[in-house]
């Protein structure tokens, strides 16, 4: 990516940053990012060069044609309305041209599972992530890691900690990094689907992203995830697991805490063996597009989606 595309996402995102610190800690202030207001910055009309990382051509959005200016680009916000779908397919293009395998290093792997699956990739987003091949999370499973390293091949079976060069260096070598590591994030808040909707889980999401029907993979695509996350009003777990047209779903929600559970359209959705209209614990419910938005207290829940396809 070039350096003034680099410098426009991370303005973009500090600016992005001081603003969400206003809100939470209330009122205006005067923080200023970079030179520059964060209230203007923030508005539409004080973002200029927006688009400068964009040629406005359909078929290749960005100048800098590569995943990791993609991801960046579209992560930030960087690209007009009319260009983001473009932008999507290319770097999905780019992707499957490389053996369906990332091409991202630091910068851009931290956003493209989270950016696919925001951007209509989500499969994508799964294969990428179930992969076995150089380089992908699964490659370092299959050479021993049971922790997330600095570099893909930090040890080999074949070659061991010095590489196939023999020249890598294994002492500036962390096997615990966070920088490919925060793929759990997506893990987490996309794929078991556990989220917050405000400050410190007061109130939880609840939105799990499974694979669709199409999905294809290296490897049986993922049909079933367990998460459990320690929140700050304690813990909060998701649990699902998807077989044929049926989708079944555990939730607990902790105490003094609501959830806004959302589960696929179904022909037949029960919670324990009763219909969510009269389950107990379920306040609301309604029906959006493609999915069915639950709104649920404190508590464990069971809901099963039956003829989800």
């Amino acid at each position: 990516m070039n350096a003034k595309c680099s410098a426009n996402a991370i303005d973009v995102a500090n600016s992005r940053t001081a603003k969400r610190c206003q809100t939470v800690a209330g009122g205006r202030s005067e923080a200023k990012t970079s030179g520059i207001d964060v209230e203007n910055r923030m508005h539409p009309e004080g973002m200029p060069d927006r688009a400068a990382c964009a040629m406005g051509n359909s078929s290749t959005p960005l100048d800098v044609d590569t995943q990791t200016a993609y991801v960046l680009a579209l992560s930030f916000g960087l690209l007009p309305d009319e260009l983001v779908r473009a932008a999507t397919e290319r770097l999905a293009a780019k992707i499957e041209k490389n053996g369906f395998r990332m091409a991202t290093g630091f910068l851009g792997t931290k956003p493209l599972l989270p950016v696919l699956s925001a951007n209509g990739q989500n499969d994508l987003a799964i294969r990428l992530f179930q992969s076995r091949k150089f380089p992908s999370w699964g490659y370092e499973v299959e050479q021993g890691a049971n922790t997330v390293w600095e570099r893909w091949d930090s040890f080999t079976k074949e070659h061991g900690f010095n590489g196939a060069g023999g020249n890598q260096n294994a002492s500036m070598n962390s096997f615990s990094h966070y920088s490919f590591g925060a793929v759990m994030q997506w893990a987490y808040q996309t794929l078991a689907g556990i989220d917050t909707d405000g400050p410190a889980y007061k109130r939880v999401i609840i939105h799990t992203h499974p694979p669709t029907s199409a999905a294809t993979a290296d490897v049986k695509p993922i049909d079933g995830v367990r998460s459990e996350y320690d929140s700050p009003r304690g813990k909060i777990v998701s649990a699902w697991k998807q077989t044929g047209d049926k989708f079944e779903l555990s939730v607990t929600i902790p105490a003094n805490t609501t959830a806004r559970v959302i589960l696929p359209k179904a022909a037949n959705i029960t919670e324990r063996g009763h219909a969510i209209s009269v389950a107990r614990g379920v306040r609301e419910f309604d029906s959006t597009g493609d999915r069915i938005e639950i709104e649920v207290g404190s508590g464990s829940y069971q809901f099963v989606c039956k003829n989800t396809r």
